[in-house]
């Protein structure tokens, strides 16, 4: 079992040096010569378990770069590392964008080394749970939606979420993707195929599985459950009543 790739996107070369020389004792190798294009060496052994990929970005263009990260890499862990101080609404906004956690220059390197080592714990511990969800079996016959008067539904051009009491979520491209379409089919199931926004060669249901795993556990951090089911050897449905 191996875990997806952890990048570390930062913006001072200094932070970048002290973040190398503090890793190294806990066997945590931090490689600064990544590309976009260099998937098949990050996702393929073990060895990938111990490397982080170092991704330097300036400060205008973070939340771009870390979307694009989360859309090629869903199951990635990805941390930011800035020199500058980074205050709540800013943070918050790293997160939504794709971050896993965000650090300014007053951080530990302990507390960097703690998050990496817990996305690697989240990477096999949804490993385990994946192969173990329970499935839905569905009728295609039978409406599955909500009956009650609660309803979900998109603004903006389907870039916020609204839930039904009230909240409007941010939605990174992918996960705008996946809930146009399932809200758009419901009461009926889509095919896994049918969610992915950009398919690739080689590309499994896995990908789809994991941003549907990522988005309502998004939404669970905020109170609210994202009425998805999986359709055992087919896809997923939505659920929920929507507008």
């Amino acid at each position: 079992m191996t875990v997806s790739p952890v990048f570390l996107v930062y913006d001072s070369d200094a932070s970048l040096q002290r973040m190398m020389i503090e890793a190294a004792p806990w066997r945590i190798s931090i490689r600064d010569d990544w590309a976009m294009n260099n998937v098949s060496t990050l996702d393929s052994s073990e060895e990938t378990n111990r490397i982080v990929n170092a991704v330097r970005c300036r400060s205008e263009h973070r939340s771009l770069q870390l979307n694009e990260l989360r859309s090629e890499y869903p199951t990635a862990g990805i941390v930011v590392l800035t020199e500058e101080t980074v205050f709540g609404p800013e943070r918050a906004s790293l997160l939504f964008a794709g971050a896993d956690a965000c650090f300014d220059s007053s951080v530990l390197a302990l507390e960097v080394v703690a998050s990496l080592q817990a996305l690697w714990r989240r990477g096999y511990a949804f490993t385990r749970a994946s192969q173990d969800e329970p499935m839905l079996e569905v009728d295609n016959q039978i409406s599955v939606c909500d009956s009650d008067d609660k309803r979900w539904g998109l603004k903006d051009d389907g870039w916020l979420l609204l839930t039904p009491s009230g909240r409007e979520i941010g939605l990174t491209p992918t996960e705008r993707h996946l809930l146009q379409v399932l809200m758009a089919n419901c009461p009926h199931p889509v095919e896994r195929k049918e969610l992915v926004i950009k398919p690739r060669p080689g590309e499994t249901g896995r990908y789809v599985d994991v941003q549907i795993s990522r988005i309502k556990q998004k939404l669970e951090a905020t109170g609210e459950r994202l009425p998805i089911r999986s359709i055992r050897g087919y896809g997923y449905v939505f659920v929920g009543s929507s507008t």
